[in-house]
């Protein structure tokens, strides 16, 4: 089997960064792509809001990826 293939597999090719929250991966959204679109505010109020959601107990933004 090719590298390529077996790093896929193991999922060291996921673009998850293990300790992050997604509170963190919204912030680098807002920060790296919404700031050059001509809704920027909105997006912001959106992905803000998104980010209160409670699941389990949990806000959405502080909750961390799953491992």
């Amino acid at each position: 089997m090719s590298e390529r293939k077996t790093e896929i597999r193991r999922g060291a090719d996921s673009g998850i960064v293990v300790g992050k929250s997604y509170g963190d991966a919204f912030d680098r959204y807002l920060e790296e792509v919404s700031i050059h679109k001509r809704d920027e505010r909105r997006e912001t109020l959106r992905l803000n809001a998104i980010g209160e959601v409670l699941i389990g107990g949990v806000k959405i933004k502080i909750s961390s990826w799953p491992t």
